[in-house]
């Protein structure tokens, strides 16, 4: 057992001290990630808060600057969800889960496709010309 553990660290320190900077590395990514959610969260729900009011504001008073406004802030809340899809994912991982779903779902699901309809297009072909002649 005490062989064992002593093995472990017996090898390459080099390659175990790379293993925790690019630890603490993802690490330090992760968390700028989660702040940066929180803040576009919080923001997210302000404009929100800040569109109904303008909305309000302009079912009393329809004027242009407040369409205007109301167009601007939606814009803004339309950038900011979808910075908060793709800030869920990092490209890495969507890379990993597109190919993954692509291969299990996708060209699965195609394949049997191909395979049921090309043979089926080919005995009816066959049936049309033995008919035909």
């Amino acid at each position: 057992m005490s062989d064992e553990i002593s093995n472990l660290f017996d090898g390459d320190d080099a390659e175990f001290e790379q293993a925790i900077l690019d630890l603490d590395k993802s690490l330090m990514t992760l968390k700028q990630r989660y702040s940066q959610v929180k803040q576009d969260l919080q923001q997210q729900v302000q404009l929100k808060e800040q569109l109904e009011t303008v909305v309000q504001e302009w079912r009393t008073h329809q004027q242009p600057e407040l369409e205007k406004e109301i167009i601007d802030l939606r814009d803004q809340i339309q950038e900011l969800s979808v910075a908060l899809e793709s800030a869920l994912l990092s490209s890495q991982d969507f890379q990993r889960l597109f190919w993954k779903g692509l291969k299990q779902g996708l060209l699965n699901e195609v394949f049997w496709q191909v395979i049921r309809f090309g043979g089926l297009g080919i005995v009816i072909g066959w049936l049309l010309k033995s008919y035909t002649h």
